[in-house]
C-alpha cells in the first residue's frame, strides 16, 4: 500500500508482522508436535498403552503431502522470493529542498531511488513474507518427507513404532531452527534497528570525517521495511550544499535510499538551535 495522510510511510510493515505471526506460529505448532512426541515415546518405552500407527495409511497421506509440497515449492522457489525491481540497478533523479527560516538553513533530502552503482555486486533483497512463505512450505515439506519414511519403516517393521515420534522430534527442531532467521529480521524492523549490513559507528565516523562538517549528532538509522533503509541526521557545516552532497554520496554507497538531513550554517554557531538534545543519539566517540 503506497504513504497516504493516515500513513505516511505505506504500510510496508505488515510484510515484517505476517511474517512474524506466521514464523511464531510455526515455532508454537513445532512445540506442541514435540511435546505430543516426547508423550507418545514415554507411553511406548514405559507405558506400552499407546496406540499403533498404520504404516501404509500413514505414508499414502503423507506421499501425497509431498507432491504438494514441492509443487509448492517451485512455485514459491527461492529465485521468486525477492522485491520486484532488485534485480539490476536502477539511476533516478533526486529532489532537493532548501529552507531558510528565522536566519538558519536546513538541507533536507528524501531519496526514493535505488542504490548508486559502486561496481560492487548486491545481493537481491528478499521480500519477507514470501521468504516466510517459502520456509513454511519447506516446513511441511520436510514434515511429509520424514512421515512418509516413517510410515514405509512403520509398514515394514509394525513393532518400530518408536520412529514416528523421533521423526517428530527430527522435524520439529529442523523448523524452529528454521525459522530464527526470520523471525529476526522481522523484529529488527519492527524496533527499527539499524539494518544489519550497515555498522553505525562507521557511518558517523565517514560523516564527521566530510570536511567542514562538525557536532553530528541525531543520527538514526533504520528500515522502514525489509527492503528501505532509512538515515536521518543533523550537523553543522561551514558549507552545506556541499556537505550535503558528500553525505548524500556516502549513504547512497552504504545502500542506504532514504535520506533526512539538517545541516545547519556554522555561521549560526556550534549547537543545534532546533534540537534540545532530546532522543538524540550520537557516537560514543563523539566529533573528531
Amino acid at each position: 500500500m503506497p504513504p497516504n495522510e493516515q500513513h505516511t510511510f505505506g504500510l510496508k510493515r505488515t510484510e515484517s508482522l505476517a511474517a512474524l505471526f506466521s514464523m511464531v506460529t510455526l515455532v508454537i505448532l513445532s512445540i506442541g508436535l514435540a511435546i505430543e512426541a516426547l508423550r507418545r515415546m514415554w507411553l511406548l518405552l514405559f507405558v506400552g498403552a499407546a496406540v499403533a500407527v498404520d504404516g501404509k495409511l500413514m505414508s499414502s497421506i503423507a506421499g501425497l503431502g509431498v507432491v504438494v509440497n514441492i509443487v509448492l515449492a517451485l512455485v514459491l522457489g527461492e529465485d521468486h522470493a525477492h522485491l520486484p525491481g532488485h534485480d539490476h540497478s536502477h539511476g533516478h533523479g533526486s529532489h532537493e529542498n532548501d529552507h531558510e527560516s528565522e536566519g538558519h538553513s536546513h538541507s533536507h533530502h528524501d531519496e526514493e531511488s535505488a542504490l548508486l552503482d559502486t561496481g560492487v555486486h548486491k545481493k537481491k533483497t528478499k521480500n519477507v513474507n514470501l521468504h516466510a512463505a517459502y520456509l513454511h512450505v519447506l516446513a511441511d515439506l520436510a514434515q511429509s518427507v520424514l512421515v512418509f519414511i516413517a510410515g514405509l519403516i512403520i509398514y515394514w517393521k509394525p513393532s518400530w513404532q518408536l520412529v514416528d515420534p523421533i521423526c517428530t522430534l527430527v522435524f520439529s527442531v529442523l523448523v524452529c531452527y528454521s525459522t530464527v532467521g526470520v523471525i529476526k529480521s522481522s523484529l529488527s524492523v519492527l524496533l527499527e534497528e539499524v539494518p544489519a549490513h550497515l555498522n553505525f559507528e562507521e557511518l558517523h565516523q565517514s560523516i564527521c570525517n566530510v570536511k567542514g562538517v562538525t557536532n553530528v549528532h541525531d543520527l538514526h538509522i533504520w528500515s522502514i521495511a525489509q527492503d528501505k533503509a532509512s538515515l536521518t541526521c543533523h550537523a553543522i557545516a561551514e558549507n552545506p550544499e556541499s556537505a550535503y552532497n558528500e553525505i548524500k554520496a556516502i549513504a547512497n554507497r552504504k545502500g542506504i535510499h532514504h535520506i533526512t538531513l539538517q545541516l545547519q550554517p556554522a555561521s549560526m554557531g556550534t549547537d543545534c538551535v532546533t534540537c534540545d538534545g532530546v532522543g538524540c543519539f550520537a557516537s560514543t566517540h563523539g566529533d573528531e
